[in-house]
């Protein structure tokens, strides 16, 4: 128990650390799925979310998504791609609106990184052995 400890403060924890400070960096290029995307539909306060050609555009400041509708027409939280062909402007009014992340397929989403695995891996083995040692002290106790 004690070399695992000492591999995860020694060897894990600083891979993470650093792996953390790089998420930070690119913390505003958020990967959405389209279930995620519907979540942000500007209604009760939460942000407004639109995708388009695979990027998510944050509307929740313009004055024409009030509460997460345009023009009583578009939606937030939905892709936009198809519905702009029929629209009165051009992609022009929806890239100038800040870009909020992009929009992956539902199984494409990035996996969790190999230090992260380890750490759990190891927590959970510390785990087990806590409980086992404390269940054979108490059966040894109880005989």
């Amino acid at each position: 128990m004690a070399s695992t400890a000492a591999v995860v403060t020694f060897i894990i924890g600083p891979k993470l650390r650093k792996k953390i400070n790089a998420a930070d960096i690119h913390k505003a290029k958020k990967e959405f799925t389209i279930e995620d995307l519907h979540s942000f539909d500007g209604k009760e306060g939460r942000p407004a979310f639109v995708a388009y050609k695979g990027k998510i555009y944050d509307a929740t400041n313009s004055k024409l998504w009030k509460d997460g509708s345009h023009v009583r027409k578009h939606l937030a939280g939905h892709d936009l791609t198809d519905a702009l062909k029929t629209a009165p402007h051009g992609e022009e009014k929806i890239l100038s609106m800040p870009e909020a992340g992009i929009l992956v397929e539902a199984g494409q989403k990035e996996a969790k990184p190999m230090p992260v695995k380890i750490f759990y891996i190891m927590a959970y083995t510390n785990l087990v052995f806590v409980f086992l040692i404390t269940f054979i002290i108490a059966l040894w106790r109880w005989w």
